[in-house]
């Protein structure tokens, strides 16, 4: 399903209006019919006719321009109506964009837990697993020292060693010293081992519960960024409404005037169309699929090729399967009204990317292993989207959340590291 916003919505209205009497005039021969584009791939043909054959006086005609005037005038105004909808659509969009950055931050949180818990319980695993030997050798050792006095080069160091005099036996006492202390380190090494299982475990532990705490903050602030991107849907709605209930009083009187044959009636239908056309709200109606169903977590720019997907718009950037489709739902719908896909300048990033990131921007690089483009939910892009007051940007900040994406308080205009061109996926 396809959907009319702007000059293409009016080029059908008209179309339409457009079918009545005027147009069923026939042209006389060697008369040239006048045409108007209204797109810029479509061209209406107006049949030329005197006003009694449009069924129109000179009166009626000037009524139906002072109107079309009357209708420019509000649209240039920009009516109440049309205005609130916009606050409010700029309201829902400024709180669906934070709220869709407080539930990434959280799943990153989650995310970045679990993983220092696997470690952790790894860690733990491989100590227990060496206090477990030392152990089961100490306990060797104890046994055969209680059962059979211990081995017997041990005891015969031993014997040696307490029956000679102190100053002719100081090689087999060194011998003696060697083993006890040989010994006793075995148990502080077992200690030591233990006590240092016991920390991993713990910290294996803590860091389970800060996942759980972290998933359980993500799953509420999804809620809350799901019910703001419903109002901002909502709000987008009520303006392409608004809107089309313009086109609906705009479209026959712009017709009529347009198949008058009037060169003033036709200028004035031409700018009123034109005043419409400035009201362009697009919303989504686009679906995706992702390219692969592999997903998992990955320490940072470390994710395999197999579980990446690329991105429309270019030809070697690629983002995790969710985002990847999120942003190509979007950039077609970019295309449905410009005519083009975002400009993409960057996607996934590797490791070894991120280290030459970092070591050509310095300070305005993050550093290596910490990108939100190192977990292949970031983008760069271009295109106009790199000025703050350019339409490709202006129309991020409207649409963009409708896809799950936002633009993060710190690379706002005025935040702590400005960047127009970066966005984030939050799922």
């Amino acid at each position: 399903m396809r959907f009319l916003a702007g000059p293409g919505l009016i080029a059908a209205s008209l179309t339409l209006a457009l079918a009545g009497p005027a147009s069923a005039a026939e042209t006389s021969p060697g008369t040239e019919s006048p045409s108007v584009s209204v797109t810029g791939s479509m061209t209406i043909t107006i049949p030329p006719t005197g006003s009694t054959e449009a069924g129109l006086t000179k009166e009626e005609l000037q009524r139906q321009i002072a109107r079309a005037e009357a209708l420019r005038a509000e649209i240039l105004k920009g009516g109440a109506d049309i205005a609130a909808a916009m606050t409010k659509l700029d309201k829902a969009t400024a709180k669906a964009n934070a709220a869709l950055e407080a539930y990434a931050k959280a799943k990153t949180e989650g995310r970045d837990a679990r993983l220092k818990a696997k470690l952790q319980s790894e860690t733990a695993s491989n100590l227990q697993e060496r206090l477990d030997k030392a152990r089961e050798e100490l306990r060797e050792w104890a046994v055969s020292a209680y059962t059979q006095g211990g081995p017997l080069a041990e005891q015969l160091g031993y014997l040696d060693a307490l029956s000679k005099d102190a100053d002719k036996a100081s090689n087999p006492l060194s011998d003696l010293n060697y083993l006890t202390d040989n010994r006793i380190r075995s148990v502080e090494d077992i200690r030591e081992i233990a006590v240092a299982q016991k920390r991993a475990s713990m910290d294996a532990d803590a860091e389970r519960d800060k996942a759980v705490a972290a998933e359980a903050k993500a799953a509420k602030a999804k809620k809350i960024a799901t019910d703001l991107v419903k109002d901002q849907q909502a709000s987008v709605d009520e303006v392409r409404r608004l809107h089309q209930e313009r086109i609906a009083e705009v479209a026959p009187i712009a017709g009529l005037l347009l198949g008058s044959g009037d060169e003033d009636a036709i200028s004035t239908s031409e700018r009123l169309t034109d005043a419409l056309s400035e009201y362009d709200i697009a919303i989504k109606d686009l679906s995706t699929k992702p390219c692969t169903e592999n997903t998992g977590v990955f320490p940072n720019g470390q994710i395999p090729p197999s579980h990446l997907c690329p991105m429309i718009g270019s030809s070697d950037e690629f983002l995790v399967p969710d985002a990847a489709a999120a942003f190509n739902a979007m950039s077609k719908a970019y295309a449905e009204e410009t005519g083009s896909l975002l400009c993409v300048t960057d996607g996934y990033r590797s490791y070894a990317e991120q280290v030459a990131v970092k070591a050509s921007r310095g300070p305005w690089a993050a550093t290596p292993g910490t990108s939100e483009h190192g977990l292949g939910r970031a983008v760069d892009l271009c295109g106009g989207v790199q000025d703050y007051s350019a339409p490709a940007h202006l129309w991020l900040k409207q649409n963009a959340a409708l896809f799950g994406w936002f633009h993060p308080s710190w690379a706002e205009q005025g935040g702590t590291l400005p960047e127009p061109w970066h966005w984030e996926y939050a799922g």
